[in-house]
């Protein structure tokens, strides 16, 4: 079998969000079933990739060229609209899988050229309501809120596909000394965590970079140099060093988040997360942490944080409900292929058996 998933106008290493992490994880889980997966992605214009990818495409006069990052194929190019009919005919998946930007329009080309396709959502935003879906296509969803929201907006069921965590890459024995906030923009409460970090300077924050550090605004870089208790680190290919003096996460998001994938992965490592009740990012934390309903209210960040904080006895409890958490038998990594494979129709062993398990919990 061969799937090409479609990720938008970044990937590996350019981005490091969620969809381009969860993308990469899901394709190595699938290659270790002998399935062939490739990526098709835009390149943003910067850096040594960028400057070979376009020598190259004008070279083959192609619209995308392929790399092998990942150990499978990523196809990047300016107009991926434009490429995937290249994909097609070179690749020649069985099914295409579309995310994110230009997912319906991506949809309707794969379609004229006869191919099965699905979109997995990983969003709900206003954008994606307006959006004219394709007659009959079918939908995967990263949570139950996605789910619902798909269900709303579409009036289409859609199979709940949660992101592909690999524990071992995200566990390690923490000190438990520090406060860790991923992702410095205002839509992720980083004005939030300015805050709580200004209030509490016996505190160490530990704040990492957006996966586009070129979009972190000035002022929250300025913000940040000035209080003695904030450490800025960059992005990287893996958060372990950073999870390793993590004690609490904060997730304090102001937008409506499908699920919020830096909680799971500190969960790994029995880290708790303090975190809006918004969205999907309740499915996320589970009982390994706590929500806080009035998230846009600051004060109430720095009560519930001064109560949790303070309290060794409820941080070590809540420390193993993240363990806990985890470890749910159908949020494992083979679970999680096992249900996509399902999803999208593969008749295999694992699937047929899949049928036998229970189903999907929050």
């Amino acid at each position: 079998m061969r799937i090409l998933f479609t990720v938008g106008q970044r990937y590996l290493p350019q981005g490091t969000g969620g969809i381009e992490v969860n993308t990469d994880a899901l394709a190595k889980a699938l290659r270790c079933r002998s399935i062939e997966v490739a990526v098709i992605t835009g390149i943003r214009p910067y850096g040594l990739r960028y400057l070979l990818n376009a020598l190259a495409r004008k070279a083959m006069q192609r619209a995308v060229v392929a790399d092998r990052f990942g150990g499978y194929r990523v196809y990047r190019g300016w107009d991926t609209v434009i490429g995937l009919s290249e994909v097609l005919e070179d690749f020649r998946p069985d099914v295409v899988i579309t995310q994110r930007d230009d997912r319906f329009a991506l949809a309707q080309r794969a379609r004229q050229h006869r191919v099965d396709v699905y979109c997995y959502l990983h969003s709900a935003t206003p954008a994606d309501a307006c959006a004219p879906c394709p007659d009959g296509l079918p939908f995967l969803a990263n949570s139950h809120f996605t789910a619902a929201w798909i269900g709303r907006h579409h009036g289409i069921h859609a199979d709940v596909i949660p992101p592909l965590i690999q524990p071992s890459a995200y566990q390690v024995q923490s000190t438990r000394r520090h406060v860790l906030f991923i992702c410095p923009r205002a839509s992720k409460g980083v004005n939030i965590v300015l805050e709580l970090a200004a209030s509490r300077r016996e505190v160490t924050f530990d704040l990492v970079d957006s996966y586009d550090p070129h979009y972190t605004p000035a002022d929250i870089r300025a913000r940040a140099r000035a209080l003695p208790n904030v450490r800025w680190h960059k992005v990287s290919p893996s958060i372990r060093h950073v999870l390793g003096t993590a004690r609490l996460l904060l997730a304090p998001s102001q937008c409506e988040e499908t699920w919020g994938r830096v909680v799971s992965e500190a969960q790994c490592s029995g880290i708790p997360a303090l975190a809006s009740r918004v969205g999907g990012l309740s499915e996320a934390v589970g009982d390994g942490g706590i929500l806080i309903d009035d998230y846009t209210n600051v004060d109430a960040w720095k009560e519930t944080f001064a109560q949790v904080w303070g309290d060794a006895t409820r941080l070590e409890r809540l420390a193993d409900a993240a363990l806990t958490h985890s470890r749910r038998p159908c949020f494992q990594p083979d679970a999680v292929v096992d249900s996509f494979l399902q999803a999208i129709g593969a008749a295999t062993p694992a699937t047929e058996a899949l049928r036998r398990r229970p189903q999907l919990t929050r």
